[in-house]
């Protein structure tokens, strides 16, 4: 009776319980269950609405089955032959928006059937397939992940009348499996909470061939984009402990780029009107250091030193495109990596494109596409779709995977993930190896930590999902109730990340990660000093005025950030040395 039709587009014997009757299935009454039960052999002609007489004839011809198989008795026969069809008709309520859990989820994998072709010629087909095909739909979701990250948005960012969002989503190195996807609003109103949008903060705004999937569009990802010009620096073979001058501030409009591909746009020169040199959060980081130092530490001027010491600029494109990384808008557009301030995430990326490309970095290079629906059957039982894992094996090199993962576990440890912490001021340790990187935009409204274990690679987002960047600052704000000068990548989005992978990360493999090789590590001749020694896992530190648990909701206080954007084609901004 699950896949049944039982007329007035009630598929099922709950919905059709709803439908006209306006109580849950097992709270149907004895007259109730045989009128429904009576329909399915012809759902038009015994309508209890429409054909009430036909209706009642029908039930009394179940109830009569009824009693002579002994399934009741007389006396119960009798009172529900006399029973009038009380039918109480309620409108459905069907549909990913009335899902009690995963409604993104479910309204983007609704967005795949529609655009996929092999279930029908047109979007009105294949709806009509989805609705009244008896199709089984087995999606890649975990519940034991889609849980605790929905109560984790809740307890970050739940009660939020500034409407700012927050996001998780999961996938599994190595297959591309999306695990969790959650956000802190609903589709509707009365359903627990004030935000309310149909917008998927963790999607772009259409998928590869230009099909719209509900996406919100993807948010500037700060300086989790300086992974990507640390890849392209080990693709090259160089070391991350190499040294780099990171003191220098001036990139002019001249600047000789080694480049093959494209010309480098943009520039930070104080002498060009209307421009600034490139800036770091505080001035004691103008100075050399590691490549090492300049990622964990995120670094600005250590990001375009390393660039600027690339034999090839455009390996920086070649390794976000590697990672699958593409523009928000969707439509399998590129990013553009030849715009300088890019190199600091000043464009929009959704959270899943990130979480996958640092999953690329978790699985030893190998890239997979992100895939949401194992299997579709008919009402058969055959097989008529599904996603299987489309990976690439090397997207990156994997000694460069290797080696970045290496450079991403000191982030959690003494660089920019150090303020990842509980209200107590201690740090809130995930419990297996595990590396990331923060991520804050120019205006502090968009703040990011995506990280990954072996077996996990989450995005975790806070902020303006809906607007332009700079619709708003996130500065002097108050969130659950709690005031916060500035909003940072390690201070809302880290503990959201930390707190979830605490809960989901034992599940799946986490284990040590696998050794990069020594040239990648230590340049020719050198050995390892204080200032650059080798990664570790878990988060490590000291600070406050983090958030709780979602069984405490609170978030925490942040204290600084902003990256600079180039002089050209985007606004400077103040510069960010920490995330």
């Amino acid at each position: 009776l699950n896949l049944v039709f039982f007329n007035r587009n009630a598929y099922g014997i709950q919905a059709a319980s709803q439908y006209f009757f306006s109580v849950d299935a097992k709270d149907l009454t004895l007259p109730q269950a045989a009128t429904l039960a009576g329909l399915v052999n012809s759902p038009s002609l015994y309508d209890p609405i429409a054909n009430p007489d036909n209706s009642i004839k029908r039930r009394n011809l179940v109830l009569d089955a009824m009693l002579q198989h002994g399934y009741i008795n007389q006396q119960q026969h009798d009172d529900a032959v006399k029973a009038p069809i009380g039918t109480k008709p309620s409108p459905p309520k069907q549909g990913c928006p009335y899902a009690t859990q995963a409604q993104y989820f479910c309204d983007y994998v609704v967005h795949q059937i529609e655009n996929d072709p092999a279930f029908g010629n047109s979007v009105d087909e294949r709806d009509q397939k989805l609705l009244r095909g008896g199709l089984t739909i087995k999606t890649t979701l975990d519940p034991r992940l889609q849980a605790p990250a929905q109560t984790q948005v809740d307890a970050t960012a739940g009660t939020n009348p500034d409407k700012w969002g927050s996001s998780l989503v999961t996938v599994e190195p190595g297959t591309g499996k999306i695990l969790a996807m959650a956000q802190n609003t609903r589709m509707l109103k009365d359903q627990g909470s004030n935000f309310v949008t149909t917008y998927n903060f963790n999607l772009d705004k259409k998928d590869a061939s230009g099909n719209d999937i509900g996406g919100a569009g993807g948010m500037q990802p700060g300086s989790t984009m300086k992974p990507v010009t640390l890849a392209a620096w080990l693709s090259e073979g160089k070391a991350t402990n190499q040294t780099v001058d990171a003191s220098k501030r001036r990139y002019g409009i001249n600047y000789p780029w080694k480049t093959t591909c494209s010309k480098v746009n943009g520039w930070f020169d104080s002498t060009v009107q209307d421009s600034q040199d490139l800036q770091n959060d505080e001035p004691n980081w103008y100075r050399p250091m590691t490549v090492r130092e300049g990622i964990y530490q995120s670094i600005n001027t250590a990001t375009f030193a390393s660039a600027a010491g690339l034999n090839d600029f455009c390996d920086i494109q070649r390794a976000a495109d590697a990672m699958g990384m593409h523009d928000g808008e969707g439509g399998n557009k590129k990013l553009d990596l030849s715009t300088l301030g890019n190199l600091l995430g000043g464009m929009n990326v959704a959270p899943m494109t990130m979480a996958n490309a640092f999953a690329t970095f978790a699985s030893n290079g190998t890239y997979c596409t992100p895939i949401a629906i194992s299997e579709v059957t008919d009402a058969q039982g055959k097989k008529i779709g599904g996603q299987a894992p489309s990976c690439q094996q090397n997207a990156l090199k994997p000694d460069v995977a290797k080696a970045a993962t290496n450079v991403l576990q000191d982030v959690l440890t003494k660089g920019s993930g150090y303020n990842i912490k509980d209200n107590g001021g201690q740090p809130i340790k995930v419990g297996v190896p595990d590396a990331a990187k923060t991520g804050t935009n120019n205006f502090n409204s968009q703040t990011w930590v995506v990280g990954y274990t072996r077996g996990l690679a989450t995005a975790s987002f806070f902020g303006e999902a809906l607007n332009a960047p700079d619709s708003r600052l996130g500065r002097n704000v108050t969130i659950n109730g709690k005031f916060y000068p500035n909003v940072d990548g390690a201070y809302v989005a880290g503990p959201q990340w930390a707190y979830y992978m605490q809960k989901v990360a034992p599940l799946f493999d986490h284990g040590e990660f696998d050794a990069p090789p020594s040239n990648l590590i230590n340049p020719s001749g050198q050995t390892q000093t204080k200032s650059t020694d080798q990664g570790n896992s878990g988060n490590n530190g000291n600070g406050n005025n983090a958030p709780v648990p979602p069984a405490q909701p609170s978030v925490p206080m942040p204290t600084f950030s902003m990256p600079p954007m180039p002089s050209f084609p985007t606004k400077p901004g103040n510069g960010n040395g920490n995330g």
